[in-house]
C-alpha cells in the first residue's frame, strides 16, 4: 500500500509540473541527483523541478526528486550482509519554496539561491517508518541561451529527522528496537532545462 502511495505522489507530482508548464512564464527542468545523508547512505535518483515566475527576481518552486533505496548504514548494526530483509529506504521529497535569481535578463547564467518547506514520504522493508516534514536550500544555475534546452546544475542541503520502528527484538533484550535516522546532507542535481 505504501508503495502505491509513494508510486502516486511521484506521478501526480509529474502530470502537475508537465500540464503547468505552457501555462505561465518559468522555467521547467528534469535532472539526474545524488543525496549523501548523514546516517542512511547515499542515492541517486532522478528529479523535477518547476518555476514559476512571480516578478523580476522571485520564483515560486515545486520540486520532487525519487531516490528507490539509500544504502543501508543504519541496519549494518542489526542485519548480516547475507540477511533476506532487504534494509533499504525509499524517499520521495517533495518540495516547495522560492528561489531569488541574481541575474535572470543574462542569457547565458541565471544563478540563484532557494529555500523552502518539504514532505518526505518514506518507505522501508524492514519495520516502519513515518513521513516526515523537513526542509532544504539550493544554490543553481541555468547556462545556456534560453532557446530551448539549457543546462540545469545545483547543489542543496536537506534537513529532516525521522525513526525506524517495529523492528522486532533484534538483539534479544526482549524490547523492540527502533532507531533515529538523521537524512540530513547535501544534495546535488544536474540535467536539462526550458524557459518559457
Amino acid at each position: 500500500m505504501k508503495d502505491s502511495l509513494l508510486k502516486g505522489l511521484w506521478v501526480t507530482l509529474a502530470v502537475v509540473l508537465l500540464s503547468s508548464a505552457p501555462a505561465s512564464a518559468g522555467t521547467f527542468a528534469a535532472y539526474g541527483t545524488w543525496w549523501d545523508t548523514d546516517d542512511a547512505g547515499d542515492a541517486a535518483g532522478i528529479g523535477l523541478n518547476y518555476a514559476w515566475d512571480l516578478g523580476e527576481v522571485i520564483d515560486l518552486e515545486v520540486r520532487g526528486a525519487w531516490y528507490e533505496e539509500l544504502t543501508d548504514k543504519p541496519l549494518d548494526d542489526f542485519f548480516s550482509g547475507d540477511s533476506p530483509i532487504a534494509t533499504g529506504l525509499t524517499v520521495i521529497p517533495v518540495e516547495l519554496g522560492l528561489r531569488f535569481n541574481f541575474a535572470r535578463d543574462l542569457t547565458f547564467w541565471n544563478p540563484w539561491v532557494g529555500a523552502g518547506l518539504a514532505y518526505y514520504a518514506l518507505d522501508t522493508d524492514a519495520g516502519n517508518v513515518d513521513d516526515e516534514i523537513g526542509y532544504y536550500a539550493t544554490l543553481g544555475s541555468m547556462f545556456g541561451d534560453g532557446k530551448g534546452a539549457d543546462f540545469y546544475a545545483e547543489v542543496g542541503y536537506r534537513f529532516v529527522e525521522g525513526e525506524v520502528s517495529d523492528l522486532g527484538d533484534l538483539d534479544g533484550d526482549g524490547l523492540d528496537d527502533a532507531f533515529d535516522v538523521s537524512l540530513n546532507g547535501p544534495f546535488v542535481s544536474a540535467g536539462v532545462a526550458w524557459r518559457w
